[in-house]
């Protein structure tokens, strides 16, 4: 059963907020520690907090809706909908069809979650994406970050794109049924604990010529009208 969080964040500007055009914002479920609940009314975490406190402080009124990941993008893109995904990546194809925010907060550097008995065989990240020997998890229609994406396209590595979880696809890594999947190690770390003895032989790492975090944007259909994209943008703290 899905939950529908529902916020109401009245405007002292426009008067009634029943007056005023309410903004769907797409969450995939609690996802430590992005979304997660606190007994209160609204999701709360990472992309959680700062998406609140921009909406709420430009007055727009709007709703937490959860929306499975894989279909975030493709209903902005093609239903008519007032909707957003906070937290995401701007990327030329999303620009090409979508209205994005200034930026909402900066992303943690993407690490990698292997298997303990990996072996790199290097210290280079730009080597390790050379082997064709090593398989990379990708998660389906998701970015990394535009440098990060730029590189996993032009590796030489072997690629299973998925449309699983991160949790998913760490037991997938457990499994051999791929060498390595890129996430925050503040997400990581969790997942690996969540999953007991199957993650006892898992781990997070990094090379040091790994892409930084990025800026992460609110990505928004073309239903949402320009004056709340020009609230919104008005109320987001300064990157």
């Amino acid at each position: 059963m899905k939950r529908l969080f529902l916020f109401v964040a009245l405007s002292l500007q426009l008067g009634a907020a029943s007056a005023q055009e309410k903004i769907a914002l797409y969450y995939p479920g609690f996802r430590v520690p992005y979304y997660y609940d606190n007994g209160g009314k609204l999701p709360v975490g990472m992309t959680a907090d700062p998406a609140n406190a921009a909406l709420t402080k430009a007055g727009i009124p709007f709703e937490w809706v959860e929306v499975p990941a894989a279909r975030f993008m493709l209903d902005l893109k093609e239903k008519n909908v007032s909707a957003c995904v906070p937290g995401f990546f701007k990327t030329p194809e999303r620009e090409s069809w979508a209205k994005i925010s200034n930026p909402l907060y900066r992303d943690a550097p993407k690490h990698m979650l292997v298997r303990k008995d990996f072996d790199f065989k290097t210290d280079k990240f730009k080597e390790l994406l050379d082997r064709t020997d090593v398989t990379l998890l990708i998660k389906k229609a998701y970015s990394y970050g535009a440098a990060l994406d730029k590189m996993l396209n032009e590796a030489r590595n072997s690629r299973e794109l998925v449309t699983a979880d991160a949790t998913q696809m760490a037991k997938m890594i457990a499994g051999k049924r791929g060498d390595i999947m890129f996430v925050a190690d503040f997400e990581g770390n969790p997942i690996i604990e969540s999953l007991g003895a199957e993650g006892r032989n898992l781990k997070m790492t990094s090379l040091p010529d790994m892409p930084l975090g990025e800026l992460l944007y609110f990505i928004c259909s073309r239903g949402v009208s320009d004056e709340n994209m020009a609230r919104l943008n008005k109320a987001i703290r300064p990157q």
